[in-house]
């Protein structure tokens, strides 16, 4: 496990660039743009000093799970915390941990989601004309019908639940 010391400050006309040795991925420890202190990036206070704000969120959605991840740091000038006069800088810890891509999971469930609702429509297509044909649609056919339609839709559901409960897993706790 690869683990940088403390926050790399990245200046404003810099690009941060964080990779990991094969098999290991990207764990964003933290972030935070601004004017924190005095250092390689801010080397004058110009009377401003302190401002910051934490885009752990931002940085991690981009890099955690990813082996290798860059970005300009001044794609975060939108979030400028700071007095626009004043160049702000990117402080980011972040370390390498034992984990797998994040591309191979979300292709594979994906092509196992839509196999999923495309074989629901097709089983609720051919109960709907069983049910014609044998039963002439009666009462208890079509809640047959539905209570299969609801069931199929929790279901989904449920698969997209999860799908986004082990994206959290993989991009921040897996270890």
């Amino acid at each position: 496990m690869n683990l940088s010391s403390g926050p790399v400050e990245y200046c404003q006309d810099e690009v941060f660039y964080a990779k990991c040795d094969p098999g290991h991925v990207v764990k964003m420890m933290s972030a935070f743009y601004g004017r924190m202190r005095l250092g390689r990036c801010m080397t004058e206070e110009l009377g401003v000093i302190g401002c910051s704000l934490p885009v752990v969120g931002y940085v991690g959605e981009r890099c955690s799970g990813h082996q290798i991840c860059e970005f300009p740091v001044a794609e975060l000038r939108a979030s400028q915390p700071c007095p626009d006069f004043v160049p702000s800088y990117l402080a980011a810890r972040y370390q390498c941990v034992l984990g797998k891509l994040l591309a191979p999971f979300v292709h594979s469930f994906i092509l196992v989601f839509i196999v999923v609702v495309l074989l629901s429509q097709v089983f609720i297509s051919f109960f709907l004309r069983i049910c014609t044909v044998l039963f002439y649609f009666s009462v208890s056919c079509f809640v047959t019908v539905m209570a299969v339609l609801v069931t199929t839709l929790v279901l989904q559901l449920l698969l997209n639940l999860d799908l986004d409960l082990d994206l959290v897993h993989k991009k921040y706790y897996r270890m």
